[in-house]
């Protein structure tokens, strides 16, 4: 989902308070942390304008998309189709971080190179 249809028009929730983060929500159920040491004395309210928190939102997205992309870099690496990491990063851009249909392929195929897949 894009950031955009998260945020306009849309409120953010307070979920809950731990290890010194803030956690809302997003109308649509994604979940993102607010770090207290980011927001000095702010005032944050249980329930705030989604555009308010596009920061945190955005910051919390572009990380789990890059987890996402360590993991399957890991997962070609070791144990699928036993690549360089350079050739992981390779494949994932083919198939434009679209890891389901990337794990259709791999698993209806078998490569010993990026190369074959491309």
């Amino acid at each position: 989902m894009k950031i955009i249809d998260m945020i306009k028009d849309k409120k953010v929730s307070f979920e809950y308070f731990t290890d010194s983060e803030l956690w809302y929500s997003t109308e649509c159920g994604f979940k993102f942390p607010v770090h207290i040491d980011e927001v000095g004395n702010a005032t944050f309210k249980k329930e705030e304008k989604a555009i308010h928190l596009m920061r945190w939102i955005r910051k919390h997205k572009e990380f789990l998309e890059k987890e996402k992309e360590n993991m399957w870099i890991e997962k070609l690496t070791t144990t699928t189709v036993c690549v360089s990491k350079g050739e992981a990063r390779r494949l994932i851009e083919v198939f434009k971080h679209d890891y389901e249909q990337l794990e259709k392929y791999i698993k209806r195929n078998s490569f010993s190179t990026v190369s074959q897949v491309i």
